[in-house]
């Protein structure tokens, strides 16, 4: 019994001192499926406690590998802002160039907590 006991005590004292991380509680495009020319917007929402926080974009190709970069803000009523991804410019161009028609996928995650997890969605891109 003193075992459980002290297995709990350890267990509760643990969780009291884990950080808590911030949610994503919405992550989208405005498109399922894009053609190169379109420029892809972004959209979410954060948990009410971390309104005001800088978010990144990682955009992966159907290949798996590294395709582009892009970020925004979350704004005082916890709506991230990110400006459109033009398809036409940058390192998506290049990077989705080699990696060709597909599905991409983009997480966003928050630039000051490395372990959060973030959120994801899928798209369709295609070079014509």
């Amino acid at each position: 019994m003193k075992v459980i006991l002290a297995v709990l005590i350890a267990l509760v004292g643990m969780m009291a001192i884990m950080p808590a991380y911030a949610t994503i509680v919405e992550f989208s495009t405005d498109k399922t499926s894009y053609i190169k020319g379109d420029k892809i917007q972004f959209t979410g929402k954060t948990d009410a406690a971390h309104a005001n926080k800088m978010v990144s974009i990682k955009i992966y190709g159907p290949k798996g590998e590294f395709v582009s970069l892009t970020g925004g803000r979350s704004d005082f009523d916890s709506i991230i802002v990110v400006n459109p991804l033009d398809t036409t410019k940058g390192k998506f161009a290049e990077k989705s160039a080699q990696q060709g028609k597909g599905i991409y996928n983009a997480t966003i995650i928050y630039d000051d907590e490395p372990n959060y997890k973030g959120k994801w969605t899928i798209f369709d891109y295609s070079l014509d």
